[in-house]
């Protein structure tokens, strides 16, 4: 029997990753009204309760969330508040460019975590090597902003990245957790409580520390925020429904990735009429992308061995 390819799970994966970026670019519009925090914290208010309206038999939400109520709340500490605080913060001092292409890096964060949680999926010779790559792709890309940032120190850049890497060793614990500790858990419920509760707790923190900004700004900042309210609960809905299904592997799902860097920075450098792409940052994105690459072939290379 002939399976949904619209269900095949690499297939959700690329779809995810291609609505996330997107994203790069509706955040670089929406700080420009809204600080940070209360940003973030309105936008996965309104994916939680998106979200709602799709969820199936609902009459499971209430026991489901009582059932596991510490682990959702686990991850929404992790996945919105501790990721997107960081990430805001991050992108806010780098090139939507660039963040893309930092984040973009998260698969080796993911296979780094993996490595010293499980013991069916330990660090090899070619996920060292896709790191190295990796890493020489961060310094090409952050040299080759050069003093196209206004207003931005290389000081400020320093701290962007280390945000940025942050963001990315947190994602790898999320993913590691989401796969072991959430089997029976409805993925909906899960991304509804996790999107929802994170958010709340997000623009309280951006009301004690950024002040309350306000709901009256111009159109694009409304257009901002629907489309990452809406990407955010179809990524994550997706995401995390592959991620629960017991065939796949959180090193090698995590592999489609490779496609945020590229698919980031090519819209932003459309889009954004101050951000352009340098010789350097070039480079760098190819090398990120080789070494996500690189990772892609070894993992189909070692299932021929076996």
């Amino acid at each position: 029997m002939k399976s949904n390819y619209l269900l095949n799970s690499n297939f959700m994966a690329i779809v995810a990753c291609l609505l996330w970026s997107t994203a790069f670019v509706g955040i670089k519009i929406g700080i420009q009204y809204t600080p940070p925090l209360q940003f973030a914290g309105i936008r996965f208010m309104l994916s939680g309760l998106i979200i709602f309206p799709f969820i199936p038999h609902k009459k499971r939400i209430i026991p489901s969330i009582k059932k596991h109520w510490k682990y959702m709340s686990l991850l929404a500490l992790m996945q919105t508040v501790i990721h997107y605080a960081l990430f805001y913060q991050g992108v806010r001092l780098m090139p939507s460019s660039v963040s893309a292409i930092i984040i973009g890096m998260g698969p080796m964060f993911v296979m780094m975590v993996a490595h010293f949680t499980s013991d069916s999926d330990k660090m090899t010779k070619d996920k060292l090597i896709s790191v190295a790559l990796g890493i020489i792709g961060v310094i090409c890309v952050v040299l080759g902003k050069g003093g196209k940032m206004a207003n931005t120190t290389y000081l400020m850049t320093v701290v962007g990245v280390v945000l940025l890497l942050l963001t990315n060793l947190n994602s790898g614990f999320v993913n590691v957790l989401v796969k072991s500790k959430t089997k029976s858990m409805p993925p909906l419920i899960l991304t509804m409580y996790t999107m929802f509760v994170g958010g709340v707790c997000l623009f309280i923190m951006g009301l004690l520390t950024e002040g309350f900004a306000g709901f009256v700004f111009p159109k694009p900042y409304y257009y901002s925020l629907a489309w990452l309210s809406f990407l955010s609960a179809a990524a994550f809905s997706l995401w995390f429904t592959v991620l629960q299904r017991p065939e796949v592997k959180v090193s090698e799902i995590n592999i489609w990735k490779f496609l945020i860097p590229v698919s980031g920075a090519l819209l932003s450098w459309t889009i954004l009429p101050d951000e352009s792409p340098s010789i350097l940052s070039l480079i760098g994105m190819g090398f990120t992308a080789a070494a996500l690459i690189w990772m892609n072939f070894a993992s189909k290379r070692s299932k021929k061995e076996v």
